[in-house]
């Protein structure tokens, strides 16, 4: 397994997986229904910041 060593890498991962990109799709989808445009703003900064702390699990992780 080749390691990965940069968040570009992990960007790169990201696009190249198809279930990743159709479930974000859904998830933007569900996102882009919500009314409440201070409500939509929250889960979307939210989902940003969950993110970032997988990728950031995922780094020390694979540097281990």
């Amino acid at each position: 397994m080749k390691k990965i060593d940069s968040e570009l890498d992990i960007d790169e991962l990201k696009r190249k997986d198809k279930l990743y990109l159709k479930e974000l799709q859904v998830f933007l989808d569900k996102v882009e229904s919500i009314k409440d445009e201070e409500l939509k703003s929250q889960i979307l900064y939210q989902m940003h910041r969950c993110e970032e702390r997988i990728i950031l699990m995922c780094k020390e992780l694979i540097s281990k």
